[in-house]
């Protein structure tokens, strides 16, 4: 039974991908965060009043992570996300079977996860979700099967987007958001999602911990974020908040966005971000000096880029 405290918290929701295995540009890790830790943190957020965790099969050993605290303690919604590659032999012969295929592996998550059903069930990229295109009958099917209860698509282009506001089945489209990513580049994207009346999901408010590196030693890949790292230690430096802040209190600032995706690796980190979200959103003076940093080469902005 999914436990909520009175405090709303619930715009935010708690990414795993840390708690599977070693994430971020900026991780000194060489393992995953162990279970004792992990048990702390679901617990803190819990009491908190966050109520879903953001996960996926792909994000190594997490979503088992999460069965083995549900099976004690039951307490969050859970949204996860499917490649078309993870369905196994069968797919493209017959839409009969890729409909069983695909109910057998959500079935089998659930089962996993120790929940009742999926929150929301997202497509892991735009390049699968164009697969059903032309036939969104059977996405429609499995909302009410009750095996799900929204469904979501994870893009990273504002082209992918203006293709994905057309589907009716689609309730939720998750892209990411940062000071560097920001309304300069997101803000016609989240006003046309919100004519169609879908929800947003941000994620990458740290851009994979990129935002907190040391300027000097960025790889030469991604020398190019120089200048905008320099700019917003000083926006740092002028009002005396921390880099963690902005980044948060700067995703606060718009209405527009329905939930907000952050990824903690430890106990402190979480209490961390929980202060800042209390604060609520940045004066629009801050936000102005954001949104005068420009990322030259926009390519960078998707860490997929970044190998």
């Amino acid at each position: 039974m999914t436990k909520c405290n009175k405090f709303n918290f619930q715009r935010i929701i708690l990414g795993v991908a840390q708690f599977g295995m070693p994430y971020g540009v900026n991780n000194p890790r060489k393992s995953k965060i162990p279970y004792t830790a992990v048990k702390e943190i679901f617990k803190y957020a819990n009491k908190q009043g966050i109520c879903e965790l953001d996960s996926s099969a792909r994000y190594g050993s997490a979503e088992e992570v999460i069965g083995k605290f549900h099976r004690r303690h039951n307490r969050y919604k859970i949204s996860s996300k499917f490649y078309i590659d993870e369905l196994g032999d069968g797919w493209g012969k017959d839409k009969k079977l890729e409909i069983n295929l695909i109910k057998k592996f959500i079935e089998k998550k659930i089962k996993l996860l120790k929940v009742r059903q999926l929150e929301t069930l997202y497509f892991h990229s735009y390049r699968d979700f164009i697969r059903f295109k032309k036939d969104h009958s059977f996405l429609r099917e499995l909302k009410k099967s009750k095996l799900i209860r929204e469904l979501g698509v994870s893009v990273y282009l504002s082209d992918e987007i203006k293709q994905v506001l057309f589907s009716s089945a689609v309730d939720i489209i998750q892209c990411p958001f940062s000071i560097f990513d920001n309304a300069n580049e997101r803000f016609n994207d989240f006003k046309k999602i919100k004519r169609k009346n879908k929800k947003i999901s941000v994620r990458s408010i740290f851009l994979q911990g990129l935002v907190f590196m040391d300027p000097n030693r960025l790889p030469r890949k991604l020398k190019s974020f120089y200048d905008p790292l320099i700019k917003i230690q000083k926006i740092s430096k002028k009002y005396q908040i921390s880099i963690e802040e902005i980044c948060i209190r700067y995703v606060l600032s718009f209405s527009e966005i329905d939930s907000i995706i952050i990824g903690v690796d430890s106990l402190t980190q979480i209490k961390r971000n929980i202060k800042a979200f209390r604060r609520g959103p940045l004066p629009q003076k801050i936000l102005n000096e954001i949104h005068s940093i420009k990322i030259k080469n926009k390519s960078l902005l998707l860490p997929v880029n970044w190998n």
